[in-house]
């Protein structure tokens, strides 16, 4: 992956604790790590469904959300992720795989190492 390393340990490390943030306890994380064509890329798949179909488009948003009782909303934590990503030339989302986990995930231009 093309990126400053210290960006995507913090980008890592915002993904994974928000989804254990979010769960309350015990989560089902699969973490995948995919090289396609000229990038690669980093999927993180939630079977434990903490996040409303409200909260998939707009995840990686400055959150804008007013607080639910009750429920965790997506926090700051994942704007920044998604600003990182970004600013590393990446691209960012959150949609439902086809078995209806939750899919976090993000890509970054691939370079072979010299």
């Amino acid at each position: 992956m093309a990126g400053d390393g210290n960006s995507l340990a913090q980008v890592l490390r915002n993904l994974i604790s928000n989804i254990g943030w979010r769960a309350h306890g015990p989560t089902d994380l699969e973490i995948a790590i995919t090289p396609i064509d000229d990038r690669v890329t980093c999927r993180l798949t939630d079977a434990t469904d903490t996040l409303l179909p409200g909260d998939l488009p707009t995840l990686f948003d400055l959150p804008a959300v007013p607080p639910r009782p009750g429920l965790t909303s997506p926090g700051l934590a994942m704007y920044v992720a998604g600003q990182l990503i970004r600013a590393m030339r990446g691209d960012t989302w959150a949609r439902r795989d086809g078995r209806g986990r939750v899919e976090i995930g993000f890509s970054l231009p691939r370079y072979e190492a010299a």
